[in-house]
Order: C-alpha cells, then sequence, then structure tokens
C-alpha cells in the first residue's frame, strides 16, 4: 500500500504537477499546495485562482470532499502503488461577488415552472 500518492491536475490551461503528498493529506491541504505552486504565466495566468477555495478537484466524474484524506479516495485512484501517478481534473470556480448585480444579502433563489 502506498504511503505517498503521485498527483498530477488536468486544466484546461494544461497539466499542473505530478506533486508528491502523503496518505493523511487533506484535500484542502491539496488544493493549498496547488493554489501556492499555480503558474504566473501562460495560459494558467489568463484566469488564475484568488484562493484555494476556487479550486474545485474531480476524480473520477466526482467532486472531492475538502475534508477527506486523500487514502480515502484510495479506491477510485485504482489503488496505485508508489510509482504510479494518479490524474485528477482541476476547474477553477470564481467566488460569486455579493453586492453586484443589486440584489443584496440573503440567498440567492428563483422560481421556475416547468410545464
Amino acid at each position: 500500500m502506498a504511503k505517498e500518492f503521485r498527483v498530477r491536475f488536468r486544466h484546461s490551461a494544461g497539466d499542473l504537477g505530478p506533486f508528491v503528498f502523503s496518505k493523511d493529506t487533506t484535500i484542502t491541504q491539496v488544493k493549498d499546495h496547488v493554489f501556492s505552486q499555480w503558474p504566473k504565466d501562460g495560459d494558467f495566468a489568463l484566469d488564475p485562482p484568488t484562493s484555494a477555495g476556487e479550486i474545485r478537484l474531480i476524480l473520477r466524474g466526482k467532486f472531492l470532499d475538502d475534508t477527506r484524506a486523500l487514502f480515502d479516495y484510495r479506491k477510485e485512484m485504482g489503488d496505485p502503488d508508489t510509482d504510479s501517478i494518479v490524474t485528477m481534473h482541476l476547474v477553477v470556480r470564481k467566488m460569486a461577488n455579493s453586492g453586484k448585480g443589486g440584489k443584496q444579502g440573503g440567498s440567492c433563489c428563483a422560481c421556475c415552472s416547468i410545464q
């Protein structure tokens, strides 16, 4: 069983990594690391995240839970050995700016009729 995972992140601007993480690293810590290593030039610089909280990681079509550790996803990763590189997809989802669009505070919701 692997004590660490080598992970590459696939983004529309290209690939980041691979980076090496211990099996106990949480998804929040992974996002923090990716954010700190975000390239400042090239296609990555066109729309960078402003915080690690804007980064979403996807593995086998599912968003990863920030509170879980990489080890919790070992089955989804195919139980990789230490020489394997796991590829995760990465998307940047910008935080909604409050105060724009005229609506102040509260939740944003709308009614929809389906006929």
